[in-house]
Order: C-alpha cells, then structure tokens, then sequence
C-alpha cells in the first residue's frame, strides 16, 4: 500500500507470508512515512519478521523480530 498525501510526504506499508496449516509459517511486514525535499529523501519506520518452524520435527524454531529504521535516499532525475 502507498498513499501520498501530499507532493512531498508518503506513507508506505509492504506485508507478505507464506503459511501451511499445522506447519510452519513466515511472514515479513514494514511500514514507513517519507519527506522528500529535492532530491533528498528522509524515511524512518517499523519492520518484522516472524518465522516458526513444525511443530511435528525433532527440532522447533519459533520467534519475531521487530526493530525501526531511519535512512536517507538520493533520487537522481
């Protein structure tokens, strides 16, 4: 999903995921706000991940990581 509200202000949210049921699953999302001034873009947000493994295996992984981000981008047209 994006949606600019204005020329220079954005808000970007991306998700995806792939799951078995009684099996393992993943997914993956983020969600971010942007100013861009110029060429210069300044963005931060949020991104996770979650995985687990089947429970049916010798071996069982689960857990979510989840942290934030800021960053810069240089747009060169």
């Amino acid at each position: 999903m994006h949606e600019y509200a204005t020329r220079h202000f954005r808000f970007e949210a991306n998700a995806s995921g792939f799951a078995l049921p009684h099996s393992f699953n993943l997914w993956d999302a983020d969600a971010s706000i942007a100013y861009r001034a110029g060429k210069i873009e300044i963005r931060g947000g949020a991104r996770a991940l979650h995985f687990r493994s089947s429970a049916k295996k010798d071996y069982y992984f689960h857990g979510t990581q989840a942290g934030a981000f800021v960053g810069v981008r240089w747009y060169s047209d």
